[in-house]
């Protein structure tokens, strides 16, 4: 039997589904800023959103599985104050165990 070894190289085929839906759950907003204009500002950094859940604080997001996931969003809010809010990726672990 003939073996042929190669070097494995990182590279992604543009055929691999790169593209996955997630759930994102908002920490760090204000009571008095828990709306869905906030949830879609965020959503609007992050990518393309498809659903809210403003009483939950999440939204969901089409996000490229192929670029680093953002866990932390600085936000300007409505009176101009900069505030950081975290990211929780529901059901990351079944996509990715890295950034867990």
């Amino acid at each position: 039997m003939d073996v042929l070894l190669q070097r494995w190289e990182p590279v992604v085929s543009n055929s691999f589904p790169r593209m996955i839906e997630f759930w994102i759950r908002i920490h760090g907003i204000t009571l008095h800023y828990w709306s869905l204009e906030t949830l879609e500002a965020i959503a609007k950094e992050l990518g393309p959103m498809s659903d809210t859940d403003v009483d939950r604080g999440r939204i969901r997001i089409l996000i490229d599985g192929l670029r680093k996931l953002e866990m932390r969003l600085p936000i300007e809010l409505p009176s101009g104050e900069v505030i950081s809010v975290d990211l929780e990726y529901e059901k990351l672990e079944k996509h990715c165990f890295m950034n867990q």
